[in-house]
């Protein structure tokens, strides 16, 4: 059963775990730069088991695993939020250079897989696509590149936070409901011209991250008090509507009410996150490396379960889903080692 590769997941989150924060210690790290690398591995890993659930169908669990993309990539926009803010409250001049050390890494990491996607389904598969029709499928519903729309909301993102650090600058909490309200106007865009729930469920979390760098202290005094009742309460509540959201779900969102448990479901799978980062220190290489991947990691992953017709090659499910785990994990390394190089033979180049 496919199943299997769950309780490998499972067992590789576990065997992370290193120590347990004893009550009154709230001087240890929180959400540090180590944590939220190996965090951002497992969140990929989940990211990528849900796209293959997409087309495969054995084991009891494993096809609800298309259900949980959405919460994945909540973690991954809490983490740009919770950095971003925690960054420019230690240096008031972070808004300089903001853009230009953003940008240009994500947007030439994304014409490369482009390239690679157009290349693949042109020449090799002969779908008859052209370069006009890839370009205008990119700002399309359904972007070329499957999973890009992620990194074009953070491109958006990216700019309006700049604008609010270098107007509010130091008003660290009016940045914050800014920024909030800025994600209601956002969302009510996107359902008004008829965008799918995916471009917008997760990206409050966003809001979610830059709360808790700016109460950072006063939320680590909170959950050293109130650790149990508040994991308890945490898992009960994501329990009630993402199971309400299982139930009724059929894949789309279909009304307002549906959007709500979705979104409260992300949030509530972010705050269960926190939570457990709190109480346990972890170390994992495996994701650690994922994480530091993660992000073509995550665009390229449907080259394998949806662009090329492997599933039907090799038959069996399990194969199928160890082949796209290993052929992601490795096309995701060589992007970014190609990434790195570019970034290092242009700042080479300008200095001479």
């Amino acid at each position: 059963m496919i199943d299997i590769l769950l309780i490998i997941f499972i067992v590789l989150l576990l065997s992370g775990i290193r120590s347990y924060r004893r009550s009154g210690d709230i001087e240890q790290p929180f959400l540090d730069i180590t944590r939220v690398r190996s965090s951002r591995g497992a969140l990929a890993l989940l990211v990528l088991l849900g796209h293959i659930s997409y087309v495969t169908d054995s084991g009891h669990i494993f096809p609800y695993m298309a259900n949980t993309g959405f919460l994945a990539v909540s973690g991954f926009f809490f983490f740009t939020g919770f950095g971003v803010m925690t960054k420019q409250m230690s240096d008031p001049d972070y808004s300089r250079g903001f853009l230009k050390k953003r940008y240009p890494k994500l947007l030439v990491m994304y014409l490369i897989i482009f390239s690679i996607f157009f290349t693949v389904r042109c020449f090799a598969l002969h779908e008859g696509i052209t370069l006009k029709g890839a370009i205008l499928q990119t700002f399309s519903n359904y972007p070329f590149v499957a999973s890009s729309w992620y990194l074009f909301d953070t491109l958006i993102f990216y700019f309006v936070i700049w604008l609010m650090m270098c107007f509010l600058k130091d008003r660290y909490s009016s940045i914050v409901l800014y920024f909030t309200l800025f994600l209601f106007a956002f969302s009510v865009l996107l359902i008004v011209v008829g965008m799918g729930f995916w471009w917008f469920v997760s990206i409050f979390n966003i809001a979610v991250g830059m709360f808790f760098a700016y109460q950072y202290k006063k939320i680590v005094k909170f959950y050293d008090k109130y650790r149990y009742v508040l994991l308890l309460v945490y898992i009960a509540l994501f329990a009630g509507f993402y199971s309400y959201y299982l139930r009724h779900t059929t894949g789309e969102a279909g009304s307002l009410f549906m959007l709500f448990v979705m979104i409260s479901s992300s949030i509530l799978f972010v705050l269960i996150y926190t939570m457990i980062a709190f109480l346990f220190k972890t170390d994992n290489k495996i994701l650690d490396f994922i994480g530091v991947i993660s992000l073509p990691f995550f665009l390229i992953q449907n080259m394998y379960n949806e662009v090329l017709p492997v599933r039907g090659i090799l038959g069996n499910d399990l194969l199928f889903a160890c082949f796209s785990i290993v052929c992601t994990t490795i096309s995701a390394y060589i992007l970014n080692m190609v990434l790195k190089y570019i970034f290092k033979f242009f700042s080479v180049s300008s200095r001479k």
